[in-house]
């Protein structure tokens, strides 16, 4: 056994013996224990994990570039959940990706739930993130609660939709559109009501009013470029009364109810 055991172990401080050499696309080396392969994978490197026979020179080669199998392999040793998500943080996206495809592989299922959990709790600071794995999943929750943060018009948002295939590219421009609709529509404030005499309306209440609203959307969280449906039929946007020499103003009332419906209908 001189060939495993001068071929370490990736976790650092381990001190489970090598019996089990896996080979990366790449060709890097790395020592394994064939016990916790077959404890905690159900197909790694084949369903069955107790009759694989490996000698000093066979290595088991995975379809798995260098730095995913050598975080994948590291990750099995671990079974603190936050010690694990620590190292989820300091990967990129591509890498995180690459690590749920590798423990979709092998069917590392602890790995896999880690991977699922961090990246919808992160998805508001890494939406490209969030949004390629929901698409990939079809995670249709996750991917409308996503959609909003990857919106915008800058630099940034450009060289990230340049980085999507296809299939992934398309899908995010018809995520964008209703949401350039809403942006637009909320903007676009509906002309005062007529009164009695034919003549527009203008009430005092209604400059507070616009301003209360806008400015309850815009500190909304990821709201700087645009915002969901659902977010703005959760903000109360109608609760403040519309006064008019001391009565409800049913005009700016009115105005108000074409304002959040220019929006809201055709979103469904």
């Amino acid at each position: 056994m001189a060939e495993t055991e001068s071929i370490g172990c990736p976790s650092p401080n381990c001190a489970l013996p090598v019996d089990l050499l896996l080979r990366s696309n790449e060709g890097s080396v790395f020592g394994a224990h064939a016990s916790m392969l077959g404890e905690k994978t159900g197909a790694f490197p084949t369903d069955d994990m107790d009759k694989v026979v490996v000698t000093d020179s066979e290595l088991v080669d995975c379809p798995v570039r260098k730095d995913i199998l050598k975080v994948f392999l590291v990750m099995l040793h671990d079974d603190d959940e936050l010690s694990m998500k620590s190292a989820i943080s300091a990967l990129d996206d591509d890498m995180i990706l690459d690590l749920v495809a590798a423990a979709e592989l092998y069917q590392a299922e602890k790995v896999k739930d880690v991977c699922d959990s961090w990246i919808k709790l992160k998805a508001p600071e890494r939406p490209w993130l969030a949004f390629r794995y929901a698409l990939k999943h079809r995670d249709i929750s996750t991917l409308d609660r996503t959609a909003p943060y990857t919106l915008g018009s800058d630099s940034y948002v450009t060289f990230q939709v340049d980085r999507l295939d296809h299939l992934t590219a398309r899908a995010w421009y018809k995520y964008r559109e209703p949401y350039i609709h809403v942006t637009d529509r909320f903007l676009t404030v509906p002309l005062p009501e007529k009164n009695s005499k034919g003549k527009l309306h203008w009430c005092r209440a209604w400059d507070s009013y616009e301003a209360d609203v806008k400015l309850a959307v815009a500190g909304l969280r990821g709201a700087e470029d645009v915002f969901s449906a659902k977010r703005w039929r959760d903000v109360p946007i109608f609760e403040p009364d519309h006064r008019s020499n001391g009565r409800k103003c049913g005009l700016c009332r009115t105005r108000a109810h074409k304002w959040e419906m220019s929006i809201v209908k055709p979103l469904g």
